[in-house]
């Protein structure tokens, strides 16, 4: 059961009687049902709490789903994660929306309107309410397709950062309202829509942002992305002196960055798979441009480390696409891929179909790389899916999303990392895509 609605009812209903000790023996009676119906409990999403009794946790989800008038999203809050989605048991927040979360409050961000809700969430009956809106139609926010999802560093200290328009906004939590706008040198390519989206592409150190970029690839090269330029790019910001670095290292090609850091604390910026869509726009030979494949590391001082570089294909020979590498425990790493046998698209329109589209033939591989040892290892518990990307860490376990086909539906789970090579799956979801999962308490 989901529990954005009441999980219980108060109200019993007596009917009149003349005779007041039957009366009063129905009464009792009634209330000793109610009684023991509302303390039991059943599993996953069909749990069911005590009248007054707090939810043991809060577990939230968003998700989008196919419609034949678009793709819509979804929010839903459950004391455990369910094994499957429920459309009518959730929360429609828009078509231009995203979700976030910081402590035990959602956000919202919606795109159309330029604003940011503040949701509450009832420690009881788990019903979530909208709290607070902030609105940035005033600033150059408003103007971004892409913005980065919010930065809490505090109950009252959060930031909103458009790279592309050079604006950084700080805003409280606690009051939503926004506190300072600063004005920060924006990306030189006005054409390249940038965006970084999930909790674990940012990282915060000694007070200053790290924010790798990710590019939407353009239609047509850009300095970024061209063999004169190319180069994985993180944006350092300094909000106590204003100030942004747009730091740029080309052992790593550019177009989608992102950072994992691992058991002990250390920063790693590594290729995501848009990076592998970028080929067919070089007319140029692939060689004479940055690599896809490598793994870089980022120092907390806010430098790229020059004397670190692991090259995926050292270990698997040549990798003509690969999903982002999703784990990294005592210099063990986990990266699906798939190798020289499989062709990209050269048609723009096709590519994405190409890989994630149904009736793909090609089967990726997964495998667990012993960085020290620069050994591999082959399993297929992911074997099915056609992409699994990070969503969070909640208490010390990494959460996934998991893209897969059926038909011509596209699909997705939730899956939780019990060990290196121990996946399994949370929850399912038919007709769309999982974007978030945190835990509220």
């Amino acid at each position: 059961m989901n529990l954005l609605k009441s999980k219980y009812d108060n109200s019993h209903p007596s009917k009149r009687n003349t005779d007041r000790k039957r009366w009063a023996f129905t009464a009792m009676l009634l209330i000793g049902i109610l009684v023991v119906g509302s303390t039991s409990c059943k599993k996953n999403d069909d749990v069911v709490t005590a009248a007054g009794e707090e939810a043991e946790s809060a577990w939230l989800q968003a998700y989008t789903s196919e419609t034949p008038t678009g793709i819509i999203r979804y929010l839903s809050v459950n004391e455990t994660n369910p094994t499957n989605t429920d459309i009518s048991q959730s929360v429609e927040i828009g078509l231009n929306s995203d979700v976030y979360s910081y402590g035990e409050h959602p956000y919202t961000w919606s795109g159309d309107a330029s604003t940011m809700t503040k949701w509450e969430v009832n420690k009881n009956t788990l019903e979530i309410t909208p709290i607070g809106i902030l609105s940035f139609a005033s600033t150059a926010l408003s103007t971004l397709e892409y913005v980065s999802e919010p930065i809490f560093l505090s109950e009252t200290q959060g930031y909103f950062t458009g790279l592309k328009e050079g604006v950084i906004i700080e805003f409280n939590p606690s009051t939503m309202a926004i506190v300072k706008t600063f004005e920060v040198n924006p990306l030189p390519d006005s054409d390249i829509l940038t965006s970084w989206y999930s909790e674990w592409k940012k990282y915060v150190s000694d007070g200053k942002l790290f924010l790798p970029i990710t590019f939407d690839v353009p239609s047509s090269c850009c300095e970024y992305l061209a063999p004169n330029g190319g180069g994985a790019m993180v944006a350092v910001f300094d909000p106590e002196t204003g100030t942004i670095n747009y730091l740029q290292d080309k052992r790593l090609r550019s177009g989608s960055t992102s950072f994992l850091v691992d058991n002990a604390g250390e920063m790693f910026v590594f290729p995501n798979r848009r990076q592998f869509f970028a080929e067919p726009y070089f007319n140029v030979d692939i060689s004479s441009i940055p690599r896809h494949s490598s793994l870089l590391k980022f120092n907390s001082n806010g430098n790229f480390d020059v004397d670190y570089e692991f090259d995926f294909e050292e270990v698997l020979g040549e990798v003509t696409f690969g999903t982002a590498p999703t784990f990294k425990f005592d210099n063990q790493i986990v990266l699906t891929y798939l190798d020289s046998t499989f062709q990209l698209s050269t048609s723009f329109e096709n590519r994405w179909g190409s890989v994630y589209g149904e009736g793909a033939s090609f089967q990726y591989k997964t495998v667990l790389i012993d960085m020290d040892s620069k050994e591999a290892v082959t399993f297929t518990v992911l074997d099915k899916y056609h992409g699994v990307e990070m969503l969070a860490n909640i208490d010390n376990e990494s959460y996934f999303v998991a893209y897969y086909d059926i038909g011509s539906k596209a699909n997705s789970d939730i899956l939780v990392q019990k060990g290196a090579t121990n996946f399994m799956v949370v929850t399912e979801h038919e007709g769309g895509n999982f974007t978030y999962i945190s835990k509220l308490w």
